[in-house]
């Protein structure tokens, strides 16, 4: 069955009026006959020689069918196969439990002409035995958000067919942004067997040759960490086994996955010229986490870049000036130079533990870049930016750790801020062990009708009315040219 993907372009066959009106306005010349003499013609009434009349009704029909053909092609056609009713989709990692769940439904899907396919990528079909009795791994820890798999499959799904879709509801797959699509989607979720889960979230040496350890402890409606400590010499302690792999000391819980200790101490510099108050808020932050983390940290103040170590691990650039490219550092974090612009607003960070409500009160114009965004202001402009450099990374910041520029300074969850940026190892880990769900009135997706669509370009099916057209108007436009330049008009004799 014919359908189309924009039928409103179908008002453009009202063109076809104007070759018509073209022929019917065709005004016939006079012959012009040759006598001796007009004395013996009878006086009669002039009658006019121009007419409003069709002569070329071969032409006519090929220019009203080319623009007929040019607005079905607007209006993007596809064949809609009458055999397939809808899609399943199921990832195939979960696909044993949420056929667990969803047995019923799934099977009268299927018995009634839906396709199953694959969430992933590709959206690849498949059939139920196959899915179901294929191992998969998983413990993949880098599998796409669910938002992300959402947009691609709005783009590759036919608008108007049916979707069900049968995922887990971990919280951890729905990062990013929530995209506004085209298509109507039924999304069933279920929780996940193993929703307790007891981890390593990170395992780091402390003073006096202890190990310190971040256990978390994470179910559907939470996730807690607290701090234990064991001794370095001891190998196995309680439900913790430390042993030596490739010549790294690691440490592993019950039977989980070892994970190596962060045995180097942290080397930071605080660097600023002129803003001697934010200097004071971040040298405090790093202090408590020195204090509260146990971590082993080398802190140096510098007011001038002369003063600045080698090999560093942070260097917090406060400052306006510009960076010395002699400036030897692994991560800068650096204040965004430029006009600062007063407004009433909030600082969204999307990192746990951190105050969501922080209010904003200055901040730097966002230049466009091609950095990665961490933090938004609440109108949605990017606030705090990553970007690598060669083989350094590197933070812009487009505000300032002052009170009059923001709340942060004053905030509990700053150390925790700070702290959430410099240590990133751990966030895979956090990720991966989430057992955290998200509510089902979360799930509901944004409707934009004016969302990206195209064709599906697996099914072969879906592309040959766009082909067949544009052989079609090739075809007519070459015999259109052909009677075009054939046709001659008529002789005038003078």
């Amino acid at each position: 069955m014919l359908q189309f993907l924009e039928p409103i372009w179908l008002l453009a066959a009202g063109a076809i009026s104007i070759p018509v009106l073209i022929h019917l306005w065709n005004i016939r010349q006079g012959k012009i006959l040759k006598v001796g003499s007009i004395q013996l013609l009878s006086t009669t009434a002039q009658q006019r020689a121009r007419s409003l009349q069709i002569t070329e009704w071969l032409l006519l029909l090929l220019r009203c069918l080319l623009i007929g053909l040019l607005a079905l092609l607007l209006a993007k056609p596809y064949w809609k196969s009458s055999t397939q009713k809808g899609w399943v989709l199921m990832e195939e990692s979960d696909a044993a439990q949420a056929y667990t769940h969803f047995k019923q439904l799934v099977d009268s899907l299927l018995n009634a002409g839906y396709t199953l396919h694959l969430f992933e990528k590709g959206f690849q079909e498949s059939d139920l035995s196959t899915v179901l009795n294929k191992k998969v791994d998983t413990a993949i820890a880098d599998l796409p958000s669910y938002w992300q798999l959402i947009s691609l499959l709005d783009q590759q799904s036919l608008p108007g067919m049916p979707i069900y879709l049968f995922t887990g509801n971990r919280l951890s797959r729905f990062t990013g942004d929530r995209p506004a699509v085209g298509i109507s989607v039924k999304w069933k979720t279920f929780t996940h067997t193993d929703s307790v889960q007891r981890f390593i979230a990170d395992a780091y040496l402390g003073s006096n040759d202890s190990i310190i350890l971040s256990i978390g402890e994470t179910h559907p409606f939470a996730t807690s960490f607290h701090q234990q400590v064991i001794a370095a010499d001891q190998p196995t302690q309680n439900d913790f086994v430390l042993n030596v792999l490739n010549g790294n000391l690691s440490v592993s819980y019950g039977n989980g996955e070892p994970i190596t200790v962060d045995t180097a101490k942290w080397k930071i510099t605080i660097f600023a010229n002129a803003y001697e108050n934010d200097l004071r808020y971040v040298q405090a932050a790093i202090e408590s986490i020195k204090q509260v983390k146990k971590k082993r940290i080398d802190l140096t103040v510098a007011h001038t870049a002369s003063q600045i170590p080698a090999k560093q691990d942070w260097l917090y650039w406060l400052s306006d000036l510009p960076l010395p490219a002699s400036i030897d550092a692994r991560t800068i974090f650096m204040y965004q130079p430029g006009k600062n612009m007063p407004l009433r607003s909030n600082i969204v960070t999307h990192e746990s533990g951190t105050d969501p409500a922080s209010a904003l009160y200055q901040r730097i114009a966002y230049t466009q870049t091609k950095a990665s965004i961490l933090w938004k202001d609440g109108t949605g402009s990017p606030l705090l930016t990553k970007e690598n450099v060669q083989v350094q990374q590197r933070y812009h910041f487009y505000s300032h750790f002052d009170p009059a520029w923001n709340d942060l300074p004053w905030s509990p969850s700053f150390p925790q801020l700070i702290y959430g940026l410099m240590d990133t190892g751990n966030k895979k880990r956090i990720s991966v062990n989430d057992r955290r769900v998200i509510d089902e009135a979360q799930l509901k997706l944004v409707s934009s009708p004016t969302a990206n669509r195209h064709l599906p370009a697996a099914n072969v099916t879906n592309t040959k009315a766009k082909q067949i057209l544009w052989v079609l108007i090739f075809l007519v436009f070459c015999v259109e040219r052909f009677f075009s330049y054939r046709t001659k008009k008529e002789k005038v004799y003078a």
